[in-house]
């Protein structure tokens, strides 16, 4: 949590650089001296001792430097006698850190005569509860020392500051002081080196805009409506101002003109008019949305996206992020990816772009493979869900330096004396107790599966001698019931691996995976330790069951599958699925398990009841591409695969099967080959590469009811 603000002031807060850079070359003529390419970026942003170094290397270790530096000073004296203008978003930042009562320092390289004059000429002194600058240190940016003093005198360490600068040798600082560095780029871009430096980069509002415009035609609505807030806003530019300029929306662009339930080109201006009014902040430019009573949920989150991305981590208060807890509910047709890990979500959008546009993810960044979990902390503050089962005597937190790999981990703090065990976890699946939202029917499948090997690295410190015994377990989803792995004991100032198996839960699922820590100490004095822990890896094949007398119907679904054309309903220990007849419908399926599985085999007893098919889905990527494998007419067998509403039959054989009689089904998918059993004898194959992974499942190619029993899943990812 930031708990103080530090801003340089030339190129940051005033638009200054580009007046300074026009100095020196008469400066240096009041001496005699020619202007040498670069120096104006070399000297940027440094004073004392550093700008003396810069202009020893371009003018040669015998040149008067204190004389050079007097020469500047002096044209500046002239040059500034009018302020210089302030920088867009100033008095917008101001106001807000002092509305949150956050305390601010000005640190800059100037001399201190420059910061006082920049200052009082905006009537702007009041605001900063320290000035400090360049000229009271023998060395200056990129050396953290300026920033140093700037944190103690706001009171914070370098860890809960926030740095704002413009320039490279302060971003440098700020990174060496361990700082919360934010580069808002003045005349100099950032490049490679500022990027793995900074903890994010800002842009103005109004050039994230003009971007967005960039992909818009000329003449068309959308252009016409952000043009036309934007003009409203530079006309009235006050926050109260946002409700006259919302009636302005609906009266250039009203429901007579853009008529039906989404009104699309409005709310493109409503979300316009709470990002400028709203001052780019987060959490004030959705409260602005809101209240302008457009489709409220959907404006919010459109901006909540464009801030985010935007503002970054750092612009997204705690008070959004601590009860989200990293985690995200969707509701679609695959239930695994339904619960969405936010930092994981990242990683992966990460990769992506680097596959699409070139370049590598950064060292840290490690991405699981597909279907499988890794939760490192490469990211500050990002907790992958992890719950404690008791909050009042322990405290979880993510912190810098400790971790086994990379920069962050988790920190378990506990006090073994008088708390007791602790249950550190985190959710595989989520059940109806875990959600209030019911409204889009949510179906959930379980992350974590029988047979996949789940580890964790840990390591204790305590301030006392204590045993730290930590016992790995499952919960299952249906009944609750805790299944126990073999404890493990860590060693004080050791890491230590704990990994176990997953083991077969009779047809139930992993609702969450966890560690009971305990701290059991051999002295009498209270053993207060922290417990570190980092890399939480879900890895392997899987094989379980699907037992669906433990199965609840929730959200209007039968876990754990997700239903598209067909509805499925528990009858003791099968399920009935049904599927009526659509003018549409090219397929009914009932998807469960990982969206990424790939070599995967999956068996089931399956009774027709009406209708002419049974199939056994393998490697769906939704309710369009998928193959089927089973009963796929009257006498037949057969392999399908469906694409985009072409159904293909890749093999098929005479099979005389019999409505009322069950069957066992095997259907299995090997690197290209895909293969059908019944009864245990295989009947069929095919070859096809289209799919390469994907959920598996149970279907129908048209109306009709089946009754299955005993799913089994096996595969890997």
């Amino acid at each position: 949590m930031i708990k103080g603000v530090i801003f340089d002031m030339d190129g940051l807060m005033f638009d200054t650089e580009r007046i300074w850079a026009t100095l020196w070359k008469p400066a240096l003529a009041t001496l005699g001296l020619p202007y040498k390419e670069g120096l104006d970026a070399a000297a940027r942003g440094s004073a004392g001792d550093s700008m003396r170094a810069v202009l020893r290397r371009f003018y040669g270790p015998d040149c008067d430097t204190d004389a050079i530096m007097d020469a500047l000073h002096a044209q500046a004296e002239t040059a500034f006698q009018a302020p210089p203008p302030k920088k867009p978003g100033l008095d917008e930042l101001i106001a807000y850190l002092e509305a949150q009562h956050i305390p601010m320092v000005v640190a800059s390289s100037s001399r201190m005569a420059s910061i006082l004059r920049h200052l009082n000429n905006w009537k702007m002194t009041d605001h900063f509860q320290a000035l400090i600058s360049g000229e009271q240190f023998s060395t200056s940016k990129p050396d953290p020392e300026i920033f140093l003093t700037a944190a103690k005198a706001l009171g914070t360490t370098p860890a809960e500051t926030l740095v704002l600068e413009d320039s490279y040798n302060g971003v440098r600082a700020g990174a060496r002081g361990g700082f919360v560095t934010v580069m808002v780029p003045d005349l100099a871009p950032a490049d490679d080196e500022m990027r793995s430096l900074y903890t994010m980069e800002c842009a103005s509002l109004d050039e994230v805009l003009d971007a967005g415009l960039r992909f818009l035609p000329e003449k068309c609505d959308y252009r016409r409506v952000v043009e036309t807030v934007r003009a409203y806003h530079r006309a009235h530019p006050a926050e109260a101002d946002f409700r006259a300029c919302r009636e302005m929306i609906a009266r250039e662009f009203s429901d007579e003109e853009y008529p039906g339930g989404y009104h699309i080109v409005p709310n493109a201006g409503i979300c316009i008019l709470a990002m400028l009014y709203g001052k780019g902040e987060l959490g004030r430019s959705i409260e602005i949305s809101v209240m302008c009573g457009y489709d409220t949920d959907c404006n919010a989150s459109n901006i909540g996206t464009i801030l985010g991305v935007l503002g970054g981590l750092g612009g997204v208060p705690e008070r959004y992020r601590r009860p989200i807890n990293d985690l995200v509910t969707l509701s679609s047709v695959s239930g695994y990816l339904n619960l969405v890990d936010l930092s994981d979500k990242a990683k992966e959008l990460g990769a992506l772009s680097c596959r699409m546009y070139g370049g590598a993810l950064p060292e840290d960044i490690v991405c699981p493979k597909p279907g499988e979990l890794r939760m490192d902390f490469p990211f500050p503050g990002s907790t992958h869900g992890l719950e404690l089962s008791d909050k009042a005597e322990h405290a979880l937190r993510i912190v810098p330096g400790k971790a086994h790999s990379g920069v962050y981990c988790a920190e378990l703090m506990t006090d073994g004396k008088r708390a007791g065990p602790v249950d550190l976890s985190f959710k595989a699946m989520l059940t109806r107790p875990d959600l209030h939202e019911e409204r889009y029917d949510p179906v959930f499948a379980a992350k974590v599966n029988p047979g996949q090997r789940v580890g964790v690295w840990m390591k204790s410190e305590q301030t006392a001698p204590a045993a730290v015994t930590v016992t790995p377990f499952v919960r299952r989803a249906m009944t609750g019931e805790r299944v126990n792995m073999p404890a493990a004991v860590l060693s004080e100032g050791e890491w230590t691996e704990i990994v176990f198996t997953v083991p077969e839960l009779g047809g139930d699922a992993v609702h969450d995976v966890g560690w009971t820590v305990e701290t059991k100490p051999d002295a009498d004095p209270w053993v207060m330790g922290r417990v570190y822990v980092d890399e939480i890896t879900v890895t392997g094949a899987m094989d379980y069951a699907v037992n669906f007398s433990l199965q609840r119907e929730e959200f209007s679904q039968l876990t754990p599958f997700a239903f598209n054309d067909c509805a499925g309903k528990r009858e003791g220990d099968a399920m009935r699925l049904t599927a009526e007849a659509l003018p549409y419908m090219t397929g009914a399926q009932a998807f469960t398990g990982n969206y990424y599985l790939r070599d995967t085999a999956v068996t089931a007893s399956v009774t027709v009841e009406s209708g002419e098919s049974a199939l056994m889905l393998l490697r769906g990527q939704g309710t369009r591409r998928y193959y089927a494998l089973g009963f796929s007419a009257p006498g037949e067998c057969a392999v399908l695969r469906y694409e985009d509403g072409r159904v293909t039959k890749l093999a098929a054989a005479p099979f005389v099967w019999q409505p009322g009689r069950e069957y066992a089904l095997r259907a299995e998918a090997k690197g290209e080959v895909l293969t059908l059993f019944v009864n245990g004898t295989p009947v069929l194959e095919a070859s096809d590469r289209r799919y390469a992974y994907g959920m598996p499942g149970l279907g129908l190619t048209a109306a009709g009811e089946t009754l299955w029993r005993a799913p089994h899943i096996s595969g890997e990812c």
